[in-house]
């Protein structure tokens, strides 16, 4: 499983450059929604929630917080010519280059990375998206249900 183990390695070109596309994909698909979601939409059917721009919040945040974190260690570790495919956080690595207590730095967002990815998981059943949830467990109990019957 050679992929497996390049995932692994954050500083591996396949992991840096996925995982920056990944985020950047996530990013633009959380401002989309926030976009088309700020102003009064007479398409909406009525009756229906409105926008978790709760959960698209705490999703951004990880977001910007993880390429800040991926930033300041790739700064701090200068983790050679393979960092470069992490085109995001190499960028924001040029920032911090030569920055006095980046290992200091480093642990308080890498805390805060931390706290907002728990409380994302943790408004998870009380969002929009529980259906993440949700949808597999009746699919699998309409599964049993289906079978039980035949």
């Amino acid at each position: 499983f050679p992929l497996v183990w390049a995932l692994i390695d954050k500083n591996h070109p396949v992991a840096a450059l996925l995982f920056d596309v990944t985020g950047l994909l996530l990013g633009a698909g959380i401002g989309l929604c926030l976009a088309r979601g700020g102003g009064a939409d007479k398409t909406r059917v009525r009756g229906l929630p409105g926008q978790d721009r709760l959960a698209l919040a705490l999703l951004g945040a990880i977001i910007v917080v993880g390429f800040v974190l991926e930033g300041v260690r790739i700064a701090m570790t200068g983790a050679g010519g393979a960092a470069a495919y992490a085109f995001i956080g190499f960028g924001i690595g040029k920032l911090f280059s030569n920055m006095a207590g980046l290992s200091g730095l480093y642990g308080y967002i890498w805390h805060l990375h931390a706290i907002l990815t728990g409380a994302f998981i943790a408004y998870i059943p009380f969002s929009r998206m529980m259906h993440i949830i949700m949808s597999p467990v009746v699919m699998a109990m309409n599964a049993v249900i289906k079978n039980e019957h035949h």
